[in-house]
């Protein structure tokens, strides 16, 4: 079951690079709760904020605030000060990520990231770079400009320390700067920001922020009645937008189908084992009542045989014919099974052996019949006057059908019939 649950993490991880995240949830779903039943508190902590993250891409940022407080709540319990501040870090992100937000909401997010703040050193580069995002989008939601510019600046910084990837903090500052009212060199200067680093996004992964940077530059050149440029980039927004949904449908549409595939061929893997094992236990079930209905006919034969030796000791010593067919009687109602029971084996045999019934027909059509009938019964071990008496047939009888069969089955002279029999079973091709 852990092989099962790193399994499903895996695929989760997977659905999540290909942006899949509806599916991926289902399946970080799933480990979340088996970390519960185990109470691994660490993978609690971390199913809880994965789900978090999977939900605040989709927008869902009430449900990722839920999540990200139940792992805060697990990290307070094991008194984990770093997991705590990280965790306050990320509902303060999830906060500022929603449109419209009320005064309870920024106060939220203001005491989380300033609480976490007076721990900094404890945090990883992800979260100290995070912080102060998060603290210039505050900053930036109440209007309060320099105070989200200085923050993420600072960002910006760290970013260039640490030779990360600054084009996303570039794109927070050059929407900072735009909306600097009164300030006219700020507006050009966020502008030029922007138009530097918007045709370097490129591929599917950066269309987000492609869109995002379109929107702000086409909002900034229509406040500054710079209408043909606004409308320029507007209809490459709305392009761009299509070419999203586009992509989001099709990486959908293939991960379900490639999902669908895996499913239907684990289905059919399952079946057929299904399938085998229930023939297989059939065929023993199937064998083993053959065996026992051989053993019962040998005792019928031998019954048979002392039935002959009594009735013809009868004949010698009783005079009166009356009392000589009751006798008789009296001995063949021992025996009336016999013809039912030999009837049974033959249809037993039938049934098991139809396969191979089948190989001799296909491949040797000269055998009659009856030596059909005897190669089932060499192939089930008996002994010649064990297929005599089943068959009503004298020893001699089944010995030269026996030699028949071995020349039509071409068998070699020291080969023995039986074992020839079982290969025609097992191997197809000889």
């Amino acid at each position: 079951y852990h092989t099962l649950i790193n399994i499903k993490s895996s695929i989760a991880m997977v659905l999540t690079h290909c942006e899949a995240f509806t599916l991926a949830i289902q399946y970080y779903y799933d480990t979340l709760q088996f970390y519960i039943n185990t109470k691994n508190t660490i993978n609690i902590i971390s199913g809880y904020a994965n789900l978090a993250i999977l939900h605040a891409k989709i927008n869902h940022f009430d449900q990722a605030i839920g999540y990200f407080t139940s792992a805060l709540e697990y990290a307070q319990s094991i008194n984990n000060e770093k997991f705590m501040c990280q965790l306050k870090i990320d509902i303060a992100t999830t906060i500022l990520l929603k449109t419209n937000l009320s005064d309870n909401d920024l106060l939220e997010a203001y005491n989380y990231l300033h609480h976490a703040k007076k721990f900094v050193s404890l945090l990883s580069y992800t979260h100290k770079l995070l912080l102060y995002q998060s603290l210039s989008e505050y900053y930036y939601r109440i209007h309060n400009y320099s105070f989200a510019e200085e923050c993420i600046n600072t960002s910006i910084t760290m970013a260039e320390e640490a030779g990360s990837d600054k084009r996303a903090l570039l794109c927070q500052l050059g929407k900072i700067l735009i909306h600097h009212d009164m300030d006219i060199e700020a507006i050009k200067r966020g502008i030029q920001i922007l138009e530097t680093i918007y045709p370097s996004f490129d591929g599917e992964k950066e269309l987000t922020l492609k869109l995002r940077v379109l929107e702000t530059l086409a909002t900034a050149y229509s406040s500054q009645k710079q209408y043909e440029r606004a409308t320029t980039l507007y209809r490459e927004l709305c392009h761009e937008t299509n070419r999203k949904h586009e992509i989001n449908s099709r990486n959908t549409l293939q991960i379900h189908f490639s999902l669908l595939q895996s499913n239907i061929k684990d289905t059919e893997i399952h079946i057929l084992r299904e399938q085998y094992s229930i023939s297989e236990k059939e065929k023993q079930r199937l064998v083993a009542q053959l065996e026992s209905t051989s053993a019962h006919l040998t005792e019928q034969i031998h019954t048979m045989n002392i039935l002959k030796s009594d009735i013809i000791s009868l004949m010698k010593n009783i005079d009166d014919m009356s009392s000589l067919i009751q006798a008789i009687k009296k001995r063949l109602h021992q025996t009336s099974r016999y013809q039912k029971s030999k009837k049974q084996y033959f249809d037993d045999q039938v049934e098991v052996n139809t396969t191979f019934k089948k190989i001799l027909l296909d491949k040797y059509p000269t055998l009659t019949r009856t030596e059909i009938e005897i190669c089932l019964l060499i192939k089930s071990g008996l002994s010649n006057a064990q297929i005599a008496g089943l068959m009503s047939k004298s020893i001699r009888t089944v010995e030269n059908h026996r030699s028949r069969i071995r020349k039509k089955l071409h068998a070699l002279t020291n080969q023995n019939l039986t074992m020839l029999l079982e290969i025609l079973t097992t191997d197809e091709s000889y």
